[in-house]
């Protein structure tokens, strides 16, 4: 699967207005998307206010019916390939919810793994990202996949109920480096189902998992902790 990840860092006094963002920001920005680009689905990351030191804001998610549809949207996105009217249109919409000018990217693949049968990726969820900014080191991008298609976890009551990776492909803008190589996404149904010590130690398999690819990385990860909220397509202009 394919999708781009927007990210608003959290910048001390940024401001951002979530009501404007997503009830008109986004049928906006996602229309005009939609028009040159095969979107299947977008949803956002709001950080969690009991996070405070979170390091973004908001996570905005937008996932392609393939690899074709993402370029597309990359290309829309970058200004020197895309079609200026419509970036710009996106563009000066944006300071009527936010003063967070700076934005980084991850034009990644990604793959979802359901521990529990019952929850799909939709609904309500907690999100805890482990989000490794690029370094310049390599990866095996095979020995990531395959580590995190081998996760098991009885989700019961309590724990993540599915788990997501995200592996960089790309960049915006176009030819550049990227800005992340690699993002793990835990989804839980409530956060303090969310054990912070367990993953951060290295203990316990999702702690093991989380230590083995710091390691393939060569570096630590940011950590977001957020709601996941889903955009209806059918509100897009």
């Amino acid at each position: 699967m394919h999708r781009v990840s927007i990210f608003y860092p959290n910048v001390p006094d940024g401001t951002f207005d979530w009501d404007y963002y997503l009830h008109h920001h986004l049928p906006l920005a996602v229309g005009i998307a939609r028009r040159h680009s095969g979107i299947t689905l977008c949803d956002v990351d709001k950080a969690l206010s009991a996070a405070p030191d979170n390091p973004y804001r908001c996570i905005c998610m937008v996932h392609f019916d393939g690899a074709g549809s993402m370029s597309d949207f990359c290309d829309l996105i970058d200004a020197r390939k895309g079609n200026a009217g419509d970036v710009a249109t996106i563009g000066l919409d944006e300071p009527n919810f936010t003063d967070i000018r700076a934005r980084s990217y991850a034009v990644a693949d990604f793959t979802h793994k359901n521990f529990a049968v019952s929850t799909p990726l939709g609904g309500r969820m907690i999100r805890v990202k482990l989000i490794w900014p690029f370094t310049g080191s390599g990866h095996d991008s095979m020995e990531l996949s395959e580590l995190h298609g081998s996760l098991t976890w009885d989700a019961g009551d309590e724990g993540p109920v599915a788990s997501e990776l995200d592996i960089s492909v790309g960049s915006i803008p176009r030819g550049g480096l990227p800005d992340y190589s690699a993002i793990w996404t835990l989804c839980f149904r409530r956060l303090e189902d969310f054990d912070g010590n367990s993953l951060t130690s290295g203990e316990g398999p999702l702690g093991e998992a989380g230590k083995k690819i710091a390691n393939m990385i060569g570096s630590s990860p940011e950590v977001q902790l957020s709601e996941r909220i889903e955009f209806d397509l059918a509100r897009a202009c």
